[in-house]
């Protein structure tokens, strides 16, 4: 059940920052070829809108691929009538692999209307298409998600637009479950919720649903108010309370303060009421805060000065999931909280194979009017990949020994 849920997190978190790249790009008029919920072979899918909608096997992740649908519908349509292809199986073999190639390249030569595919040695695919006029296009493979002819075609705005949207989505539902999580468990008052037997509230005459309006004459409006008034009793000990009966009669009580093991027991827990306008006001502050540790977390790591047993992969979010639905779903929530607000932020970190390398790349673009070398880009996308990776599997690793050393 624990790794059900963590799997139901992860793939949450996932799906909502996908859609957050494939909405950004609907609204910028940017075609999007597939949007898949899962990984793996499609069990179902429905197009709608010149977009495929799929659902895949394993229940883990999702992804956008962009492209234009008009390439891709030639593509079809030559795997699906594979007979209007001559040539050897090598060829045939490659026509009908549109997935595994990289680059794909369709030009028209000569005005004959062939098709050839460039996976960096081009190769013959078929006779003459009789169809349609096919333009010169390409749809280069991306990382994160795959930018298509249409993508790249917009202005490099638009494409930041695009490419932000995902951890700004993370970061907006992680504020949003926050925010939520705290109206759910409401704000301690300075009314009374439960009143324990034998301790001295009790003993006093105070109940359940009473509202201390008062404690040594000093006014009270909230419950750091009681805990501030009852942690510095007076000498004798005895703490008298004003207080306003259910029935709307206030009184004057007097409690005798008894201490165990250093501290002063009183036997009361306050009543809790919502607010929005509290949930919203400590939500967006708890988002910050979070934020603002995570930032430093991630600038001790570049820096060499972080403790490399604070940081948790896949294995332990899973224990620690599974700790967190042990308590109950609240905690779950929260959990889930901050694990979008740290997928939003690192991936706005600009290291190749992110989002936030993207969002550099196309800013270089946008101000140097040129993109940047294709070689380069992909050499650096390539060693963050392998950064990343690299690290994933060092921390598995350690979360691994965590487990078996408890």
């Amino acid at each position: 059940m624990k790794i059900i849920i963590a799997i139901l997190v992860f793939s949450f978190l996932m799906i909502i920052h996908e859609l957050g790249h494939f909405l950004m790009a609907k609204r910028l008029g940017i075609k999007a070829y597939e949007l898949s919920i899962g990984m793996g072979p499609k069990i179902f899918g429905i197009e709608k809108n010149n977009t495929l909608y799929n659902l895949r096997l394993i229940p883990f992740g999702a992804y956008v691929r962009f492209g234009d649908e008009e390439i891709l519908e030639e593509v079809e349509d030559i795997e699906e009538n594979k007979e209007i292809f001559s040539g050897d199986d090598d060829s045939k073999q490659n026509s009908t692999d549109f997935s595994g190639v990289n680059t794909v390249e369709i030009t028209q030569k000569n005005r004959e209307k062939n098709l050839s595919a460039d996976n960096n040695a081009q190769r013959s695919l078929g006779k003459e298409i009789t169809t349609k006029e096919v333009s010169s296009k390409e749809i280069p493979s991306e990382s994160f998600f795959t930018e298509g002819d249409e993508f790249m075609k917009k202005p490099p705005l638009d494409r930041i637009k695009v490419v932000i949207m995902g951890p700004i989505v993370n970061l907006v539902a992680a504020l949003l479950l926050i925010i939520g999580g705290i109206y759910y468990s409401g704000f301690p008052t300075s009314t009374i919720g439960m009143v324990s037997e034998n301790l001295p509230a009790q003993k006093a005459g105070l109940e359940a649903g009473d509202t201390i309006l008062a404690i040594e004459g000093e006014n009270v409006s909230s419950w750091s108010d009681v805990i501030r008034g009852l942690s510095n009793p007076p000498e004798s000990k005895i703490v008298e309370l004003l207080v306003k009966k259910s029935n709307g009669e206030e009184k004057t009580l007097s409690i005798q303060m008894e201490e165990h093991e250093g501290r002063y027991m009183v036997g009361i827990s306050p009543a809790f009421e919502r607010n929005l306008f509290l949930s919203i006001k400590y939500g967006t502050l708890t988002t910050i805060d979070q934020s603002t540790m995570m930032l430093d977390t991630v600038k001790q790591l570049f820096i060499g000065k972080a403790n490399i047993e604070e940081f948790t992969g896949p294995v332990g979010i899973v224990t620690v999931v599974g700790e967190a639905t042990e308590a109950g779903w609240l905690s779950v929530l929260f959990l889930t909280a901050l694990l979008s607000l740290n997928l939003g932020i690192l991936n706005l970190i600009p290291i190749p194979g992110l989002d936030g390398s993207k969002i550099l790349f196309y800013s270089y673009e946008a101000i140097t009017k040129k993109p940047l070398n294709k070689t380069l880009e992909m050499r650096l996308t390539m060693a963050g990949f392998l950064l990343i990776i690299g690290f994933s599997i060092f921390i598995t690793y350690k979360d691994i020994l965590r487990i078996f050393m408890k």
